[in-house]
């Protein structure tokens, strides 16, 4: 560079003119300024006053300024031919000036479109003022206003839409630092990159989409080529991730069978929360949940036995893991079969398949037939009962046992889901069975039970 600034300044002295001399001095410090990180004098010995017409991003400004300043100063003070310059005409100086930066500063879409100069104030004043390219009164030839948008292709419509409102609920604040940064760049401009250079770093280090999207790392992509800026906001999950769902089941009145096929339904929408942050699943709870059930709810299936769906999502501690707790019921059947497995009963046979088959009217009203199949001797008892379901997780019934030609009665009451006070009754107290079950998983429970008569025993439930 000092050979080129050498052979510069070679070149000027052999020109006559003085304004050629000045304005290739303006040509190479601004040349110089503009490849080094300006670095003003403080006690500089010009007195730089730029106005942007109309006004321009502060990165920008702030670096027009600094190189302006310190390339007055070295062309007017710090050249050898400084002392011939100050004795001209400050108007013809001042024009010499003015086209050396304008042969630099136009390719990065700046004019000077005036510059005074006044030798004749301590420290010596200029005024300068800067136009983008192709200014006019009419049309400034700058970016006017910023859309902010999310990239579309990074997440599924759920997410898409909720981080889309975030952004929106969000707004004027977003408008407020972009605007700052993206409004007022030139339109006509050959070096890019230069504006680019000034421009992101300062929206990185204040932009507030990395608050506002916590958990996420934050990129942009800028297209700054038309006077309405357009941002794209790129996301991806970097904090405390979700890694993997875990579905359970639960039904009083549908087959585990047909619960399989919802839960491969669960399985696929729910997917949506496995890589993303633990905040934004935890802020999402009630949408996600709604979002599974109607996915459940529009499956052709549940249709057919016009299913209801309440879906619960639990965020575990200190794991990297949600359950999700659905419960799915049918309107119009009652479907049970289980195979039950007694360990310490006396009184009865050991194992039995339980099934039942019901219709429900309005109200929760229930006609259904029940069978117990024993499988010590292959007998089939049955019997026809009409019961209620006024809430999900209460069943009473009165039915007639066949086999006995006699009444008994069905109770069961839900705590929570999976945990069961059950009951059967009968005239002879001895068969009577009273009892808690807890539903380990889908297809397993296990309970504690009694006839009442100082007998208990535990019983394995498998419910198909």
């Amino acid at each position: 560079m000092r050979i080129a600034e050498n052979r510069t300044r070679e070149q000027i002295r052999i020109a006559g003119n003085p304004v050629i001399k000045i304005a290739g001095l303006g040509i190479l410090f601004i040349f110089i300024f503009a490849a080094v990180p300006a670095n003003v004098n403080a006690e500089s010995s010009v007195n730089v006053r730029l106005t942007f017409d109309p006004p321009t991003a502060g990165p920008i400004t702030d670096e027009l300024t600094d190189i302006l300043t310190d390339t007055l100063t070295n062309v007017l003070f710090e050249s050898d031919e400084s002392a011939d310059f100050l004795g001209l005409d400050a108007v013809e100086v001042a024009e010499g000036i003015k086209t050396g930066i304008n042969v630099v500063i136009e390719p990065k879409g700046f004019t000077v479109g005036e510059l005074t100069l006044d030798f004749d104030t301590e420290p010596a004043v200029a005024d300068v003022l800067v136009h983008p390219v192709g200014w006019s009164p009419d049309n400034p030839k700058v970016t006017e206003s910023v859309i902010v948008q999310l990239d579309e292709s990074q997440f599924g419509q759920f997410w898409h839409d909720r981080l889309s409102r975030k952004l929106q609920d969000n707004n004027q604040l977003i408008m407020e630092m972009y605007g700052t940064c993206l409004i007022g760049l030139p339109l006509i401009v050959s070096d890019r990159n230069w504006i680019s250079g000034l421009v992101m770093p300062a929206l990185e280090q204040s932009d507030p989409a990395q608050s506002i999207f916590e958990g996420f790392a934050v990129t942009r992509t800028v297209d700054f080529s038309k006077p309405e800026v357009v941002v794209t906001i790129h996301l991806e999950a970097k904090t405390d991730i979700i890694e993997l769902i875990r579905p359970r089941m639960y039904s009083q009145t549908l087959y585990n069978v047909v619960l399989d096929r919802f839960r491969e339904r669960v399985n696929s929408k729910a997917g949506i929360i496995v890589g993303m942050p633990r905040n934004e699943v935890e802020n999402s709870l009630e949408e996600l949940s709604e979002y599974i059930q109607n996915a459940i709810e529009a499956d052709d299936l549940a249709r057919r036995f016009d299913a209801y769906t309440s879906v619960t999502l639990v965020i575990i501690p200190m794991e990297p893991v949600v359950r999700i707790d659905v419960i799915v019921e049918s309107r119009l059947y009652d479907l049970h079969l289980e195979t039950l497995i007694d360990f310490g009963n006396e009184t009865s046979d050991s194992t039995e398949v339980q099934a039942r088959f019901g219709f429900l009217a309005f109200r929760g009203l229930e006609a259904f037939v029940n069978f117990n199949l024993f499988t010590n001797d292959f007998t089939l008892e049955s019997d026809v009962a009409i019961g209620i379901r006024p809430t999900r997780g209460t069943f009473a019934a009165v039915g007639y046992d066949l086999e006995r030609e006699a009444v008994k009665y069905f109770v069961e009451q839900e705590f929570t889901p999976g945990f069961i006070l059950r009951g059967e009754i009968f005239e002879d107290d001895s068969l009577n069975e009273f009892g808690l079950s807890y539903q380990l998983q889908q297809y397993m429970s296990a309970g504690l039970f009694t006839n009442g008569n100082n007998e208990y025993w535990v019983r394995g439930i498998f419910t198909l």
